[in-house]
């Protein structure tokens, strides 16, 4: 890897550990409200899923994570992502509010957008899926992922 690759990698995961770090020191709702925004009005894509679950982290925001992460999810692929960051330092059960929050965002997609972020990827849609156990909102999205399977 050429030097400048080594040096934004490494000044990436500088970062990653500045936002953990800042994260921890706000209170729950100032956290999830950043990550809001920083979704919304900022159009970033990592950062917000990097803040809730740094939320997540926290004992007795399973509300707030579950809804933080139904607005912050806003492509079918971040569903894999949000759970590859989750499991990034060690592999542990989803808690109850990133299961509702996940399950909440998969009904915001239908079967296209499924089909078209079902990608080769640490962490596959339908594994997502059964993790969460999401609902799918229309028999469409039920046969796309009963495909997927």
């Amino acid at each position: 890897m050429p030097a400048l690759g080594r040096h934004l990698l490494r000044e990436g995961n500088d970062i990653a550990k500045q936002i953990a770090a800042l994260a921890a020191e706000n209170t729950p709702e100032v956290v999830a409200a950043l990550a809001r925004e920083a979704r919304g009005k900022m159009q970033l894509r990592h950062a917000p899923l990097l803040l809730t679950r740094e939320l997540a982290r926290r004992k007795g925001t399973g509300r707030l994570v579950a809804e933080t992460l139904e607005d912050v999810i806003q492509r079918a692929d971040e569903l894999g992502e949000f759970v590859a960051l989750y499991w990034k330092e060690k592999k542990q059960p989803l808690s109850a509010g990133v299961k509702r929050g996940l399950a909440r965002a998969f009904t915001k997609f239908d079967a296209y957008q499924l089909a078209k972020y079902d990608r080769e990827s640490a962490v596959k849609l339908r594994n997502v899926l059964v993790l969460c156990h999401a609902k799918p909102k229309d028999q469409a999205v039920g046969r796309a992922l009963e495909e997927a399977r």
